[in-house]
Order: C-alpha cells, then structure tokens, then sequence
C-alpha cells in the first residue's frame, strides 16, 4: 500500500521545489543590473598572450627533458653516444637539408657511434629552423670567400637566393644558385659545423656520465637499505 498524504500535507520534495522557486523569484537590484559589463579588452588579450607564453614555456621544458631522457637512456658507454650525436650534429651542419640521414646513419655505423644520436642530432636544421640558419650561414661563407676573390653578395641576394633553395630543397636547386653561392653554403656549413660539433660532443658526453653515475649511487643507495631488511628476514 502506498502512501497518500492529505490534502493538507504536503510531500517533502514539493517543499523543497518550493524553496527553490521562491530563490528563483529573487531579482538582483536594479543597480546591479545596470551596470555596464567590465571592460575586459586588453587585460584579456595580455592575459592571453601571457598564458600562450607560459604554454609555450611548458611545451620546450617538457620537450628539452624528453630529448635529454631519450640522449641518457641508451646502455652504451658515453663516448659512442656523444660520437652519434655529434656525428647527427656535423651532417645537420655541413650536408644540404634531405641528405643528412642518408650520410649521418651510415657514418654512425662505420664509426661506431649512436644511431639515435645520429639520427636527431641532424633536426639542428629542420623545416623551421633553415629560415634563418641557411641564410645566415651562406652569408657568413660569402663574406669568408669574398675576402679572397674580392667579390661579394648583399643580404637581400643571399636572402633571395636561399628562398629559392628552401622552396626547391634539392641538389640542382642547390647547384642552380651559382658556384659562388653553393661554395659559400658549403663554407658556411663546415663553419658551423666546426663549432657545433665538438660541442654537441663534450655537452652530450658530461650529460651521460653525469646521468650514469646518479643511476650508480641510487643504485647501490637501494641495495645498501635492502641488506639490513633481508638480515631482519634471516
């Protein structure tokens, strides 16, 4: 048998919808209502840009961390992980854009170097980053030529030039542009390459030995706390 109220008695749920409606009923003030909404424009568009900033931030941090988890965690010993790296680096450096892995993974086989390394340490120049490293490096190889034929190109004949080779990317492109230009590329190229490399090296090299030997102490920290629980066992 189900229960029937009264008709005096009201349920407890219609008392509750009924408070709920008088809440409802509440208007705000009319001087509430009048005032104008807050003027948000360029609060808002700065704090937009200060929250893309920060996501940016973000996104280089946990890439930087990634690429350093990726250098230390090969089982190698430091010296063949540093030599693919610094091999990537070289190639990334000196070899047109499209023909880096085609050397770089081969010489890291020969040499007995990391083939990750190898492979990542050519992003250096990537679809982004040949917008100015290209230019730049093929002026600086201008200018180190124009010293000794006595003959040189303006930054907008070089800028213009290297367009042409980033919208083409291949190896007539590369030949098109003339043999002062692609020597200059080229002596741009083994300039850059002759400071990154040795850099990449020695920088990749004190990261894997540092890294090992934290892995080394907390290792043996572990086993160290694990003896006296396994002689409390016996």
């Amino acid at each position: 048998m189900f229960f029937k109220p009264e008709n005096n008695i009201r349920p407890r749920k219609h008392m509750i919808s009924d408070r709920r409606r008088t809440a409802l009923k509440i208007r705000r003030p009319r001087a509430i209502l009048e005032m104008p909404p807050p003027n948000r424009g360029s609060h808002g568009h700065n704090g937009r840009r200060r929250n893309g900033k920060m996501e940016l931030g973000k996104y280089l941090k946990r890439k930087y961390l990634a690429l350093c988890a990726k250098v230390v965690r090969e089982e190698a010993d430091p010296e063949s992980i540093a030599r693919g790296w610094a091999i990537g680096m070289f190639c990334g450096c000196a070899i047109p854009f499209g023909f880096q892995l085609i050397i770089s993974v081969p010489a890291a086989i020969l040499m007995k170097g990391s083939k990750i390394g190898a492979t990542v340490g050519t992003l250096i120049t990537n679809h982004f980053t040949i917008l100015l490293i290209y230019p730049v490096q093929c002026y600086v190889g201008n200018k180190i030529i124009g010293a000794f034929t006595g003959k040189g190109f303006s930054w907008e004949e070089v800028k213009t030039a290297m367009d042409v080779l980033i919208n083409d990317q291949s190896f007539s492109a590369l030949m098109g542009l003339g043999w002062e230009l692609a020597a200059s590329f080229f002596v741009g190229g083994a300039l850059l390459a002759a400071v990154m490399t040795p850099l990449t090296y020695y920088g990749v090299r004190h990261l894997v030995i540092s890294r090992q030997a934290r892995r080394k102490r907390n290792r043996t920290a572990g086993e160290s706390d694990a003896a006296p629980e396994r002689d409390v066992m016996k």
